[in-house]
């Protein structure tokens, strides 16, 4: 009677298998663009205030082609601004199946504010799929490292030696430096 019980089983696991697959099909197969924005580079790697860098992100569509242009925006704030460039980019529509190689591109070009401090900082985009639906990417998605080079330094002694400097002689000046930097 362990038999029966066992292809029983195996039968109900098979019929489970194909009703998933089957599921799985009519999820992929309707009608929809289904679209990721990745991250791909950022050069430099590590910024500084006041300096300039370019972000790239890929855009693939697991699903249909995308009915309309494909509008990606960078939300400008505290401590990026566009350099040369424009915060709205359209990268027109995008295929079905625009994956890998046949990935579209979208490329920005920013300034880190003099101002910025040490730390991580957001970069905030929007995807507009169609009119009046948009994808934000704002939740700590996309982060730019800042690096500060600040080095405080302090005088914090001066020793002369001898005390009194004749004129036309040599004498020994040495300085200690404190670094008080973070």
């Amino acid at each position: 009677s362990m038999r029966p019980k066992f292809m029983n089983r195996k039968f109900i696991l098979i019929v489970s298998l194909l009703m998933i697959s089957l599921f799985s099909n009519m999820v992929f197969s309707d009608n929809s663009p289904y679209l990721t924005l990745t991250k791909i580079s950022q050069i430099p790697d590590q910024v500084e205030p006041g300096q300039t860098f370019k972000l790239k992100f890929k855009i693939e569509n697991l699903g249909s082609q995308t009915e309309e242009d494909i509008i990606i925006s960078l939300n400008e704030k505290f401590p990026f601004s566009m350099y040369g460039d424009v915060s709205e980019k359209n990268i027109g529509k995008i295929k079905s199946s625009a994956q890998g190689s046949d990935a579209e591109y979208v490329e920005f070009n920013l300034k880190v504010d003099e101002d910025a401090v040490e730390g991580e900082e957001e970069i905030e985009l929007i995807m507009q799929t169609s009119e009046g639906v948009t994808v934000n990417y704002n939740d700590d998605e996309f982060l730019i490292d800042i690096k500060t080079h600040d080095a405080i330094l302090e005088v914090s002694s001066i020793e002369v030696d001898p005390q009194n400097i004749n004129p036309g002689s040599n004498s020994k000046i040495v300085f200690i430096i404190k670094n008080n930097a973070d």
